[in-house]
């Protein structure tokens, strides 16, 4: 599989081969009579080209780059917002049971958590219950602005 390091050398190959031929044919210009006059003059429209292209090259190599950085800094908030709350919950929660909370937060069943921390059916299933939170009380149709007077 090519590996966009791969692909970054082979365009800097071609842009280095490039400038390779565009020198060489500039000297052969430098060299030459009138007809060597006409290729140098072509020669620098061609350098001014890619001098452009070498920066057009740059720019996106760079944009790449920076977008690489930034879906990894993506990633990184994410797990870490995950912790975040993870240790929220935990807080709020017996240190007997914050264990527990956390692995029904990662979606373990009430009879794997009972098999897993050594406490009984029902303390696992209240805690896999506790874990839902008030998704199990938010009644189909109501926003919180939406509710009812009381």
């Amino acid at each position: 599989m090519i590996e966009w390091r791969e692909v970054l050398l082979l365009f800097v190959g071609l842009a280095l081969g490039y400038l390779f031929s565009l020198l060489f044919r500039r000297r052969q210009a430098a060299r030459g009579d009138q007809a060597g006059t006409a290729k140098a003059t072509e020669n620098e429209g061609d350098s001014a080209s890619v001098a452009s292209f070498g920066q057009q090259l740059a720019e996106q190599l760079a944009r790449y780059d920076l977008e690489l950085e930034v879906s990894k800094l993506r990633e990184d908030v994410a797990k870490l917002r995950e912790e975040v709350a993870e240790l929220r919950a935990a807080r709020n929660v017996s240190p007997q049971y914050a264990e527990a909370l956390g692995l029904a937060r990662r979606g373990l069943s009430a009879q794997q958590i009972a098999d897993r921390m050594g406490i009984s059916l029902a303390e696992a299933e209240l805690v896999h219950a506790l874990s839902r939170g008030e998704e199990l009380f938010k009644e189909p149709g109501f926003d919180e602005l939406d509710r009812p007077p009381r």
